[in-house]
C-alpha cells in the first residue's frame, strides 16, 4: 500500500514538471515522426522504470531544490565617448563700487549727496617710539558705516564712521558756501574748507602697540584744497587721484562726487545743477606777484648798465688826471 501510494506521489510530480516545461519551453518547427506502437511502450516502460528509481531514490536521500539560475542580458559594449572639457574661463573681478554716502534729512529726503574712493595712511608711535604707517580703507557696503552725524543746512558737514556698533574711524568734511560780494543770504558756489581723519588707535587691531588714544589727519590749508571747490550752483566730479598730505598722515582720493547746496527734496540721489569736473577746469590765471617777474628783470639789467657806465667813467677820470700831472 506504501509502495502504491508513493508510485502516485511521484507520478503527480511528474506530470507537475511536464505542465511546467510545456509552458515555459515553446515547441520549435520541427518535422513530426511517426512512432510503432512497440516503439512507445518501451518508451512507457522506460518511463515507469526510471520513475520507479527517482521515487526509491527520493524516499532515501533528501530532496534538493533547484537553485535559480538568472540569466544575465548580452549587451553589446560600445566604447564610451570622452567628455569634452572646455577650458573654464576665470571669472574677472570687477572693480570696487564707489560707496554712496549721501545724507537724508528728517523727512527722509536727501539733502547732501556724495560719493567717495577714499583711503587714509595714518602715521602713529608704538611703545617702543617706532614710527609705524597704516592704511585705512572706507568701507563701500551701507550697513558698515553710519552717517548719523551729518548735518545739513547752511553749514553742510558730511561725517562717516565705521563700523556702525562700536565705530573706530570717522570722516569728516566740512563745507563751506561761496557768497558773492554785498550778498547775504545768496550762495554762488562753494568749498570744501577742512577734512579730518580720525583713528582710534589705542587697543586697536590695525594700530599693534598704539600709544596714543587717537591720531587725527586733518587737511585745512586752503593750498591744499583749492582745487575742492564750484563757483556756481552744481556739484564737483573727480575721477582722478589726488593726495592730501598733513603732519600725521595722508588722504588718498580716487573718486570724488559732492554736492552739498542746491539739492532738490527726493528720495533718490540725484546729482542737479552743472557739474565742475577736475580734469576740465581751466587754469588759474597767474597771480600778480607772478606778473612782476619781468619789470623786476628788466630793472636788475638796467642798474647792472648804470651800474658798469658808472665804473667806466671812475676809471677814465683817473687817467686822465694821471696825465695832466706828468706835463
Amino acid at each position: 500500500m506504501l509502495r502504491f501510494l508513493s508510485l502516485l506521489l511521484v507520478l503527480a510530480i511528474t506530470l507537475a514538471s511536464a505542465d511546467v516545461e510545456k509552458t515555459s519551453i515553446k515547441p520549435s518547427p520541427t518535422t513530426s515522426h511517426s512512432m510503432n506502437p512497440s516503439q512507445s511502450n518501451a518508451t512507457s516502460t522506460s518511463t515507469f522504470s526510471t520513475i520507479a528509481s527517482e521515487t526509491s531514490s527520493a524516499s532515501v536521500s533528501p530532496s534538493i531544490s533547484p537553485s535559480p539560475t538568472s540569466s544575465m542580458p548580452s549587451s553589446s559594449a560600445s566604447p564610451t565617448p570622452k567628455p569634452t572639457t572646455k577650458p573654464t574661463s576665470q571669472p574677472t573681478t570687477k572693480p570696487p563700487v564707489d560707496g554712496d554716502y549721501s545724507v537724508k534729512d528728517e523727512d527722509g529726503n536727501y539733502c547732501l549727496l556724495a560719493m567717495l574712493d577714499v583711503s587714509c595712511m595714518v602715521k602713529y608711535e608704538d611703545n617702543e617710539n617706532h614710527t609705524s604707517m597704516v592704511t585705512i580703507h572706507m568701507p563701500i557696503k551701507k550697513t558698515m558705516f553710519s552717517t548719523n552725524e551729518s548735518v545739513c543746512g547752511a553749514n553742510p558737514i558730511l561725517s562717516i564712521s565705521w563700523p556702525q556698533h562700536k565705530p573706530l574711524y570717522q570722516l569728516k568734511m566740512v563745507f563751506k558756501g561761496l557768497k558773492a560780494k554785498g550778498a547775504t543770504n545768496t550762495t554762488t558756489g562753494w568749498e570744501v574748507s577742512q577734512i579730518d581723519f580720525t583713528a582710534k588707535t589705542k587697543n586697536n587691531p590695525q594700530f599693534p602697540n598704539a600709544t596714543e588714544e587717537n591720531v587725527t589727519v586733518s587737511v585745512t590749508n586752503s593750498t591744499e584744497l583749492a582745487g575742492l571747490n564750484v563757483k556756481s550752483e552744481g556739484y564737483y566730479m573727480c575721477a582722478a587721484n589726488r593726495t592730501y598730505p598733513s603732519m600725521h598722515g595722508q588722504l588718498f582720493f580716487k573718486y570724488v562726487k559732492l554736492q552739498p547746496f542746491g539739492v532738490k527734496p527726493s528720495n533718490t540721489s540725484e546729482f542737479c545743477g552743472k557739474e565742475f569736473n577736475c580734469e576740465t577746469a581751466p587754469t588759474p590765471a597767474p597771480k600778480s606777484k607772478d606778473n612782476n617777474i619781468v619789470p623786476i628783470a628788466v630793472g636788475c639789467a638796467l642798474a647792472g648798465l648804470v651800474l658798469i657806465v658808472l665804473i667806466a667813467y671812475i676809471i677814465g677820470r683817473r687817467k686822465s688826471q694821471r696825465g695832466y700831472e706828468k706835463v
